[in-house]
């Protein structure tokens, strides 16, 4: 039976937390802006996790340690057990969707192919789309294509959307929801949100497990859309949360030119930095000096103060880049 799904009435928390997920969208040429081995390393570690997170979700779970020996191995069909195949095919196609993901378009083909990925090399037969599901797909593209080409509508309001239509398709197709998974991280890259490749959305949704059912069994049950469109923008702003901590965590550990490094030591003397104390103190061009400091502000390592040429810098609360200034 098909749901008929009620108008969505927008509340201040779902705007709080689009606003949240679109103010890190901001910042993420900035945040990406790492040496191509450390972010690789971060999008590595972020599809085993997920990996591991799915297998937790569908009740079959996997170690992380193990999974992590396997990714990066030649597929073994026939030599693990179908919960590890399934998990570590998951892993792939989540690296295929991040890969390739400017040249995945949502349509119904390539829904296939992601399907199709979901279970290569495990040993387990791929049951594909009947007739029946692919057109209800087919008509739940259009919608979403629809959607995003409104102005007036957010593509965090579309994305769940389309992914409460998918996981509603009667019959349900295997893997749905692994499917499903995989579509809403592929639409998070394609409307510009790369971070959605540096956390695990699988991991926060394990997080909201209770929460999520409950949100999805109610919409479906009364076609109202308040509680899963609630849910599902307060896990992609966990996953959001995790990239940021994630991004961070990896800029304290790369190595800051010396002179970045001799503005934060000014910094941290308490009394503020401001450019013309910088190039005194450092002796270095002006122009040269508001270039790192501008990129110390926008990697959080100095947090701007005042406007104009009053403008001051002082370290973030705690020192949280944790640079000890030299004696």
């Amino acid at each position: 039976m098909t749901v008929q799904w009620k108008p969505l009435a927008l509340t201040p928390a779902m705007v709080r937390l689009i606003g949240s997920i679109d103010e890190f969208k901001g910042r993420w040429h900035t945040l990406r802006a790492l040496p191509p081995g450390q972010l690789a390393e971060i999008r590595s570690e972020t599809l085993i996790e997920a990996a591991a997170a799915t297998s937790r979700l569908e009740g079959r779970p996997v170690r992380l340690e193990l999974l992590r020996d396997l990714m990066e191995s030649a597929p073994s069909p026939g030599r693990q057990d179908p919960a590890l195949s399934l998990s570590l095919a998951y892993g792939r196609t989540l690296r295929a969707v991040h890969e390739l993901y400017a040249e995945l378009e949502p349509t119904l083909h390539h829904v296939a192919e992601l399907q199709r990925l979901l279970f290569a090399e495990t040993g387990l037969e791929n049951p594909g789309l009947s007739g029946e599901v692919a057109a209800q797909i087919e008509r739940a593209l259009e919608e979403l294509e629809s959607d995003l080409r409104e102005p007036s509508q957010h593509p965090l309001i579309s994305i769940p959307l389309f992914n409460l239509r998918l996981m509603s398709l009667r019959p349900a197709p295997l893997a749905c929801g692994r499917l499903a998974r995989v579509l809403t991280t592929l639409l998070m890259l394609r409307a510009g949100y790369g971070s959605a490749a540096c956390a695990s959305l699988e991991t926060a949704i394990e997080n909201h497990r209770g929460r999520v059912h409950r949100a999805l069994r109610r919409a479906q049950s009364t076609g109202a859309l308040n509680d899963w469109m609630l849910t599902s923008l307060q896990c992609l702003a966990d996953q959001r949360a995790a990239a940021e901590r994630r991004l961070d965590e990896a800029h304290r550990r790369e190595p800051l030119p010396p002179l970045s490094e001799a503005l934060i030591r000014v910094a941290a003397t308490g009394e503020g930095l401001s450019i013309k104390r910088a190039v005194e103190t450092t002796g270095a061009n002006r122009n040269t000096v508001k270039v790192h400091v501008r990129r110390l502000v926008q990697t959080g390592r100095l947090v701007q103060h005042g406007r104009g040429r009053a403008t001051w810098y002082v370290l973030p609360e705690g020192n949280r880049y944790g640079i000890i200034p030299a004696a």
